[in-house]
C-alpha cells in the first residue's frame, strides 16, 4: 500500500509505505526537504554527512524509488552534483532548489518537481538550525525567531506547497491549530526558564487555566472567570522550587508532560 509519509526531525524515512523497512532509517544532521512511483523528497542543508545519508537513500532496494533532494545554497553542491552524476544513468535523484523559510521559493520547487512527476509518495523534511548559544534569558529575541520561523514553521510552509502532489482527500479540519502549537511552545519556554532561573531561587509554574467563559472561550465553556482566577491563585500560592516547571490545572491537578 502506498501513501502519504510526513516527518519532520533528524530521521530519513528511506521507504515508501509499499514496503517501508525501519532498518533503512537514516540519522542524519541538518538536511532539508525529501520527496518520492515511488517518489522521495528531501531537504538538505549541503552538509558532507548529509550528502552521505543521501547517497544511501539513492540505493533503496527498490529499483523503481525515486528521490528528488531540495537544497538551499546552490554553492555547497559538490557532493550533491556528484551523487547525481552517479544516478544520473538511473535518473534516481534529481536536485531542486528550494529556501523553507521563502514561499516564493518552496511554490517554485513544487511547480518543478510537477515537472518531474504527478505525485509523490514520501515527503521527508528534516532541516533545521540551532543557533542557541548562550542563555536563554541572553539569547536576542531575533534568534528565537529565526529558530521558530524554520524548524516550525519552515516545515509547515513545505508541507502547505507539497501536500498536494499526495494526491489524497485531507483529512478532518482541526480547532486552531497555531493556537495549541504556540501554547506547546509557552511550556517548553517555561520548562527551559525554571531550569535556568532555579539557581537564583526563582519559581516558574505553567497553568492551564481550563476552558473559561471568556471572548475567546465562549458562553458555553463550564467555568466562570471567577472559579479559574480562584483556582490558578492557589495553585501560585504553592509553588516553590521544588514543583517549579511542572505544568498543573486551574483547579490544582497536575497535569502529567
Amino acid at each position: 500500500m502506498t501513501g502519504a509519509y510526513i516527518t519532520s526531525g533528524r530521521a530519513n524515512v528511506t521507504g515508501s509505505l509499499s514496503n517501508f523497512d525501519p532498518s533503512l532509517l537514516v540519522p542524519t544532521a541538518d538536511l532539508g526537504l525529501s520527496l518520492s512511483v515511488n517518489w522521495y523528497s528531501t531537504s538538505f542543508s549541503n552538509g558532507g554527512t548529509e550528502s552521505r545519508k543521501l547517497n544511501d537513500l539513492a540505493k533503496l532496494r527498490n529499483p523503481e524509488n525515486k528521490v528528488i533532494a531540495t537544497y538551499r545554497d546552490a554553492s555547497k553542491l559538490e557532493e550533491l552534483n556528484k551523487l547525481s552524476s552517479e544516478q544520473a544513468n538511473t535518473t534516481r535523484l534529481d536536485l531542486v532548489q528550494l529556501d523553507m523559510n521563502d514561499d516564493g521559493s518552496c511554490a517554485a520547487a513544487v511547480n518543478e518537481v510537477k515537472s518531474k512527476t504527478t505525485s509523490v509518495d514520501v515527503l521527508i523534511i528534516n532541516a533545521g538550525v540551532n543557533n542557541q548559544i548562550d542563555s536563554l534569558l541572553d539569547q536576542s529575541i531575533d534568534d528565537v525567531a529565526t529558530t521558530f520561523n524554520t524548524n516550525v514553521l519552515g516545515p509547515l510552509r513545505i508541507t502547505q506547497h507539497f501536500v498536494p502532489l499526495f494526491n489524497k482527500h485531507r483529512g478532518k479540519d482541526s480547532i486552531a491549530p497555531s493556537y495549541g502549537i504556540s501554547k506547546t511552545a509557552l511550556n517548553m519556554m517555561g520548562r527551559k526558564l525554571a531550569y535556568e532561573l532555579e539557581p537564583s531561587n526563582v519559581a516558574v509554574v505553567l497553568v492551564h487555566p481550563g476552558w473559561v467563559q471568556t471572548d475567546m472561550g465562549g458562553s458555553d465553556a463550564p467555568i466562570t472567570p471567577v472559579q479559574s482566577i480562584g483556582g490558578m491563585l492557589k495553585v501560585i500560592g504553592q509553588v516553590d522550587l521544588k514543583n517549579s516547571g511542572e505544568y498543573w490545572q486551574w483547579d490544582g491537578e497536575r497535569l502529567p508532560w
